[in-house]
């Protein structure tokens, strides 16, 4: 190894010198790969957990709903126990309102069929005996022995897909509407299937987009998926399981493209480490160098100390002379002869004193030598002497890390004639200072009472000057910044969580343009986070060279805190205004389907019981009195009818506009006829038209948008509502025409028309345009916003145009279907929209 080590020109404490470096440094390296591949590990298990938590509550919230709407249609129909097909038909279209996944209800009675909704697309499965299939005969065994409701699937379903059934028992005869406080007598069950692709879609399992591969199994079976592939399982240990009534699954997530397992930034860390380790032992070679070179320096020090153009002296620690050089003696020639090595500096002076050497000291010699003696033994001394001869020395006198002294005499002389003639000039230049320091006076002045701070960047977009207010208005110390450049504490990265300032502002700078009022993040700045609005304008020399930057800026950190805060609240009362709204709208939903039977007494078994009885005693008067008590009855159902739609129509808006801000709209789009569409609006709301005796007409050509079926619907439905609620003599009349790639559907009324100064608001929240000093519609203005929402979320546009008095035009307009032209680029829209 000696022989290698000589070979390569190193001793043997220079190679462990070398290898102690490169060691400290790599063990540096390994330690910091460990904590990031730590780090990769714990993000993207939390990441996968939160979105295992938010779809295991979508799922049970999805699967809760199927049995409360199973358990009001049975409550239902336990209160009309000889209930028809078209009561039934009447009640399922109520009770399904806003159930998208439900493809039919139906009752089971004796093991049979017997009502089912719809019946259009279920007619034939009427009847069907239940009684081959061993599977559905042990559910419904389960569900009249229990009296509890179950989930059955996924189980291929008559009509063919593969879903879910919810069974709920049906028992009669108890004062108890509810089954589950008191049984009577089983009566059959209700039984609600929908399909498991919808459940699925519902809670988002076929978004193109979605971040994870998701797999679902039953919990009492070995790996029977149903849903995703069962692989899934084997792959995470992010997993989770949920239950209801007697189903339990489990739930795993894997990332869509698998786990990372390489910290990103790796390569380029390890190359840094690399660097750095030769850098640092560039720099060991150099220092180890740097000291050969100093033994060898030190020995041509003593020739080149002869040759200075100046005197050079040299004291021990006990200010004795070392060394001193022909000059140093030359300047004092009477102090010469005491001028020896081991001679202290205060012999030399005192014998100078006694020979004349020093003519300013005449007089007052001891007082001058403790001046003099005062300065040599500072740390640093300047004195500035006069010799006899009338010459000028410059007196540069330091002290050394062993306690010695090392002193300088330099001529000076030359410099001390042209200080005169300094001093002449000196005087016209405090005229023109005294000018400018007024100026800074008045600027000072400013810059203390401003909030903010002022900066220049020199040509290197580094920083050369930062005002005071900085430091008071951040508490950061103008020092930490001058010097560095604005990209080291305004990364683009930093961007990502806030204003998109920083980038704007370093682009700015690199194309030499003006920027005023961008935010950006300030990072490594200060402990806490910290956020600068600030303003720069270029600036250039005489010759049009470019110079650097100047500017202001000011602190906004509790600005952008509070709009923060306020971001976050808003979330907040979206994800109230979501959870209270589907609490509310199934009791609501409930309600309104008992209420049915309300407007309709007369099907009651207690009702038809006191009308026989009355036929069959021959009892007029009590004829009379029930047919009063039932025309009540229906008055007041119709009123709490019309109040529950109303409110349902509430919910159902604080429902979509949830949606909308929380962006979990999801937008179906399609070929849409608009006529058939129309026509089924003008039919919906024709009796709320002949009851205010106003003519409700259509002009629509055979035209076809790209668009949401649903959601065309609600617009139309709203704002054919509006006018009729706000008109109240005339027609309110829907026409349609093409314009270029669009087409715009007009809603026109006679009505009170809309201020001119009011229009602009109306598409706001909670808004409603009023004609007098009181409100006398009902609605809280959400209508409007969400039908905006609506269309722009389908690449529309909606606006009026109205005259007070005379009355309103309502348009908005869509993409026109084309089967030529494609809507991939629509699609990415739409798919980006509910993404945001």
């Amino acid at each position: 190894m000696r022989k290698v080590l000589q070979r390569l020109g190193l001793g043997v404490w220079t190679a462990l010198t070398y290898l102690g470096v490169v060691t400290g440094i790599a063990g540096v390296a390994v330690l910091e790969e460990r904590a990031m591949r730590a780090d990769l590990v714990a993000s993207q298990t939390s990441d996968a957990q939160a979105y295992l938590d938010m779809l295991s509550e979508d799922l049970l919230s999805v699967l809760r709903r199927k049995f409360d709407t199973g358990r009001a249609i049975a409550g239902a129909v336990s209160l009309v126990p000889d209930i028809n097909q078209d009561q039934f038909s009447r009640l399922g279209a109520v009770v399904l309102r806003g159930e998208p996944s439900v493809l039919n209800i139906s009752t089971i009675r004796d093991l049979r069929i017997a009502h089912v909704h719809p019946i259009e697309e279920n007619a034939r499965i009427l009847g069907t005996d239940l009684s081959t299939s061993p599977v559905r005969v042990a559910s419904v065994a389960r569900v009249r022995d229990t009296g509890i409701g179950e989930l059955q699937g996924p189980i291929e379903l008559f009509l063919g897909p593969m879903g879910f059934i919810v069974r709920q028992p049906v028992f009669v005869g108890s004062e108890v509407a509810d089954p589950s406080d008191a049984r009577g007598e089983f009566w059959g069950m209700v039984s609600l299937v929908f399909s498991a692709d919808a459940v699925f879609r519902e809670v988002g399992l076929f978004e193109p987009d979605k971040p994870y591969e998701v797999a679902i199994r039953l919990a009492d079976r070995d790996a029977t998926p149903i849903f995703g592939d069962p692989a899934v399982f084997g792959a995470t240990e992010i997993q989770s399981d949920i239950s209801i009534a007697n189903a339990a699954w489990d739930i795993a997530v894997i990332p869509m493209d698998g786990w990372i397992t390489r910290p990103p930034g790796l390569t380029t860390r390890r190359g840094t480490y690399l660097l750095i380790a030769i850098v640092a032992v560039l720099l060991t070679r150099y220092f180890l160098l740097l000291r050969a070179e100093r033994a060898r320096v030190s020995q041509q020090l003593r020739g080149a100390i002869d040759v200075l153009p100046g005197g050079f002296v040299v004291h021990d620690a006990e200010d004795r002379m070392v060394l001193c050089n022909d000059t140093y003696k030359e300047f004092y020639a009477k102090s010469a002869p005491a001028m020896v090595p081991g001679n202290t500096f205060e012999q030399m002076l005192r014998y100078g004193l006694e020979h004349g050497q020093f003519p300013e000291a005449v007089g007052r010699e001891e007082d001058w030598l403790s001046e003099r003696l005062s300065a040599h033994r500072s740390d640093e001394s300047f004195v500035e002497q006069q010799l006899v001869d009338g010459r000028w020395l410059r007196i540069i006198e330091r002290a050394t890390p062993d306690g010695g002294r090392v002193g300088v005499r330099l001529d000076i002389t030359e410099i001390k004639e042209n200080a005169l003639k300094l001093e002449r000039f000196n005087a016209e230049l405090q005229s023109a200072l005294a000018a400018r320091d007024e100026a800074e006076a008045r600027f000072a002045e400013l810059s203390d009472m401003s909030t903010e701070w002022f900066w220049e960047q020199d040509a290197d977009l580094r920083f050369s000057y930062l005002s005071a207010g900085m430091e008071r208005a951040t508490g950061v110390d103008p020092s930490a910044i001058l010097g560095r450049r604005r990209d080291e504490f305004a990364r683009p990265d930093a961007g990502s969580t806030g204003p998109a300032g920083t980038t704007q502002i370093l682009e700015a700078l690199e194309a030499r343009e003006e920027f005023h009022d961008l935010i950006y993040r300030a990072l490594d700045v200060r402990q806490d986070e910290m956020w600068v609005r600030t303003s720069g304008r270029p600036f250039y020399n005489a010759e049009g060279t470019f110079m650097g930057y100047r500017g202001t800026a000011a602190d906004v950190t509790p600005l952008y805190s509070a709009l923060r805060d306020a971001q976050k609240a808003d979330r907040a009362k979206t994800q109230f205004l979501n959870v209270i709204s589907h609490e509310l709208r199934t009791p609501l939903t409930v309600l309104l389907g008992f209420n049915r039977f309300l407007t309709r007494p007369h099907v009651l078994p207690a009702f038809k019981r006191l009308a026989n009885a009355a036929d069959v005693e021959g009892r007029e008067d009590l004829s009379v009195a029930l047919d009063g008590a039932m025309s009540e009855v229906e008055n007041f159902a119709r009123k709490m009818d019309d109040a529950g739609q109303q409110l349902l129509t509430l919910i159902s808006d604080m429902l979509d506009l949830a949606r909308i801000e929380s962006n979990t709209v999801r937008i179906q789009a399609e070929r849409v006829d608009v006529a058939p569409i129309v026509a089924s609006v003008v039919e919906q709301f024709a009796p709320m038209a002949t009851e205010k005796a106003l003519a409700l007409v259509h002009d629509v050509g055979e035209v076809a948008v790209y668009a949401d079926a649903a959601r065309f619907r609600q617009i139309l439905n709203n704002l054919v509502n509006n006018a009729i609620k706000f008109t109240e003599a005339g027609q309110i009349s829907i026409r349609s025409e093409r314009v270029d790639d669009t087409v715009v559907v007009h809603v026109e009324d006679t009505g009170i028309g809309v201020a001119e100064d009011m229009q602009p608001l109306i598409f706001d929240r909670f808004h409603q345009a009023e004609t007098g000093n009181t409100r006398n519609t009902s609605g809280v203005g959400l209508g409007l916003t969400i039908i905006r929402e609506f269309v722009q979320l389908m690449d529309g546009e909606i606006w009026v145009e109205s005259t007070l008095g005379q009355g309103s035009r309502f348009s908005f307009s869509l993409p026109a279907w084309s089967d030529d032209l494609g809507h991939e680029d629509l699609d990415d829209d739409i798919a980006a929209a509910d993404r945001a």
